[in-house]
């Protein structure tokens, strides 16, 4: 009698369970992992994050010693620095994006012409009335060159207004930058003492083979050369983060200017400065405007400038 299959063909079958068993290699040797562990590993970096351990112990994980050709120990962690060229050329367009720098150029005009205009230097308490005024002025009619300088201040912050989806289009690609710098950082962290851990391992193991013995000391030298560049990676980045901070700061300021401050504040102090120059040429002893004035201003400044 014909013997059935124990299984008919297209029968739903549970996967095994996958084996803690050694994988063979081609050449009939049983591969065994590295006696590593995450407490072992912390011995070495008592300071190291409980992500960084864990990557680590995958990273040891995933080396074969007994591989002749060892390519994965050559090429140890190769990938992240392939990744932190991508992530430098990223940060470099966005610092010198043509676009951003004419956004920040107008900001910077802006906090210009506003901090020229501060009451504490176009009105003087020590001089004349008004000779000091109308000298801050250039000898023009001071209302009349404080409307002209106004409006330009006020096209200045509507352009920054008109900015906005740009800016904020920068604050995205800066908090994705920041992202992928943290997991970067990690990964090379425990890359770094994955080797550290390797060579370790190699150091303080005994071998009678002596071809075997030269085998791991190559990979060890190996590990030591790929430990040392992506250290130097790692402060690379350290770098690179604080670069993409100061960046994020300066793109954070280009967003202060909001609807609201060409719409309230602006006319709120164009009001309080007004008043002043008014009760300025006719000679007015009311010292209230001018107090009135410099908090204006001060409050302005604040709303779009952040304190040094």
């Amino acid at each position: 009698m014909e013997k059935k299959p124990a299984i008919l063909f297209g029968t739903p079958k549970a996967p095994a369970v996958k084996s803690d068993r050694p994988k063979i290699l081609a050449a009939g040797k049983a591969r065994t992992r590295l006696p590593c562990s995450v407490q072992a590993l912390k011995a070495l970096d008592e300071g190291a994050s409980p992500g960084v351990l864990a990557e680590a112990l995958e990273a040891v994980n995933g080396v074969n010693l007994d591989d002749h050709h060892f390519d994965d120990v050559v090429r140890f962690g190769a990938g992240l620095q392939t990744e932190h060229g991508k992530l430098a050329e990223a940060e470099l367009d966005l610092v010198s994006d043509d676009a951003l720098t004419s956004i920040k150029a107008t900001y910077l005009e802006l906090i210009d012409r506003l901090e020229k205009l501060d009451p504490r230097r176009v009105f003087t308490q020590s001089a004349g009335p008004f000779y000091k005024v109308q000298q801050f002025f250039q000898g023009g009619s001071p209302e009349r060159s404080f409307e002209v300088e106004y409006s330009k201040i006020k096209a200045l912050s509507e352009s920054l207004e008109g900015s906005m989806p740009v800016i904020n289009r920068f604050v995205e690609t800066l908090a994705r930058l920041g992202r992928r710098y943290a997991v970067l950082s990690q990964s090379v962290k425990a890359h770094v003492l994955a080797c550290r851990f390797i060579v370790t391992y190699i150091d303080t193991s005994i071998r009678e083979d002596r071809d075997l013995t030269a085998h791991y000391q190559s990979q060890r030298d190996a590990l030591v050369n790929r430990e040392a560049s992506l250290f130097a990676t790692g402060a690379t980045l350290q770098i690179g983060q604080q670069t993409l901070s100061v960046l994020s700061r300066s793109i954070d300021e280009l967003g202060l200017s909001g609807q609201n401050f060409t719409r309230e504040e602006l006319p709120a102090w164009y009001g309080a400065f007004s008043a002043a120059l008014l009760a300025k040429r006719v000679k007015s002893q009311d010292s209230g405007l001018f107090d009135a004035v410099l908090k204006a201003h001060q409050h302005l400044l604040s709303k779009i400038k952040r304190p040094t």
